[in-house]
């Protein structure tokens, strides 16, 4: 784990932090750390004593009338989002070692949080969805303005039959809802967008297991 994991106590339960400050020279984002992380809590909506907590910093030898520093604490989900917004690939590199770190809890507050995010550039009309091989049982999860017309495309050149088991309306973060699906399936993950039988789509927003 790249990010040092730091015990605190956030409304009244001891979880899992990384330090902000460390989240930003690792994203290498080259913007002044205290606009980037006020910024990024307004955009996404954290919510301090939630989301985060600011712990002051003991600074011993510096003169008096010098302003306290300040640390940003910010649980893993919090951290996850702030990597994937970024939409860099060393964002994407390191929440893919932030995500072993997740529980099953963790990935739908993630979804939560991404439902947040104000950034209109992206269609809002896209669905998630999920595509299930009848033989092997492998997935496939990608992201599209019609899943089932997409599917029957998809049957064209796929050795075996697809049949569409689940789709979910993207947030407005539509390509980030599809990257956080790939994520939570992440221990599943063959290669590109398909995923072994045994993944755990529970994870999944909306998800009703199949009878």
């Amino acid at each position: 784990m790249i990010f040092k994991i730091v015990p605190q106590t956030i409304n009244h339960s001891l979880l899992d932090t990384v330090s902000a400050r460390d989240i930003h020279s690792e994203l290498e984002s080259g913007k002044d750390y205290s606009s980037w992380i006020k910024a990024r809590i307004e955009q996404v909506g954290f919510i301090e004593g939630q989301d985060y907590i600011r712990v002051p910093q003991t600074n011993e030898g510096v003169p008096i009338g010098v302003q306290q520093r300040i640390e940003y604490f910010v649980t893993l989900d919090m951290a996850a989002v702030m990597c994937l917004i970024e939409r860099t690939p060393k964002g994407h590199q390191l929440i893919k070692q932030l995500v072993s770190h997740l529980h099953s809890s963790d990935l739908i507050n993630l979804f939560d949080l991404l439902d947040n995010l104000d950034v209109k550039d992206l269609p809002v009309d896209r669905f998630v969805y999920v595509a299930k091989e009848e033989f092997s049982g492998r997935y496939k999860v990608g992201i599209s303005k019609h899943p089932e017309e997409r599917v029957q495309q998809l049957n064209v050149g796929n050795p075996e039959h697809l049949i569409l088991v689940h789709a979910y309306l993207a947030t407005e973060q539509g390509n980030l809802s599809e990257k956080l699906a790939h994520i939570a399936l992440a221990d599943k993950h063959l290669r590109s967008e398909w995923f072994d039988k045994d993944a755990d789509l529970s994870l999944l927003p909306s998800y009703v297991e199949e009878k």
